[in-house]
């Protein structure tokens, strides 16, 4: 029942995509089997992926450990609290105040850099142990059938 519903459903969207249908005999002249030939129109709509909202960027809080940033940061969030418009629309109310706050934070602190993780082959002891490898592959490779070689591997 499921599936003659879903059918009954897209026959009835899909109608308005038949432009002509044709019912031809085939090869066989006296059975009652006809060929249904239809001429459709369709037309595809790309898909609008929804777009995240910004993230915003994660702020330098290591440098509040210092007194003097710490003050700065105190006094801007403080001017701009002051000039901020009262609203009497909480969500409006909050997105300004919040909007402030990190405002001033960004402008006295700044941003994170993302740091890169530290490659292991920048260390001396494993560029030391790769060039070695390297090189006991390379004489391997040169000479295969040596017999001391061949004891060692």
């Amino acid at each position: 029942m499921k599936q003659l519903n879903f059918t009954r459903k897209m026959l009835h969207e899909q109608r308005q995509d038949v432009r002509i249908t044709r019912a031809m005999r085939g090869a066989d002249c006296w059975t009652d089997h006809l060929l249904l030939r239809c001429r459709q129109s369709f037309s595809i709509v790309s898909r609008h992926r929804n777009r995240k909202a910004a993230v915003k960027k994660k702020l330098d809080v290591q440098k509040l450990y210092e007194p003097k940033t710490k003050e700065t940061l105190i006094v801007n969030i403080a001017n701009q609290l002051e000039h901020l418009p009262a609203e009497e629309n909480l969500e409006k109310a909050w997105a300004n105040f919040r909007d402030a706050v990190y405002d001033s934070a960004s402008l006295t602190l700044g941003h994170t850099k993302q740091q890169q993780q530290e490659r292991f082959d920048t260390k001396k002891e494993i560029t030391t142990l790769l060039q070695e490898k390297k090189e006991a592959f390379t004489d391997w490779i040169n000479d295969k059938y040596s017999q001391v070689k061949h004891d060692h591997f």
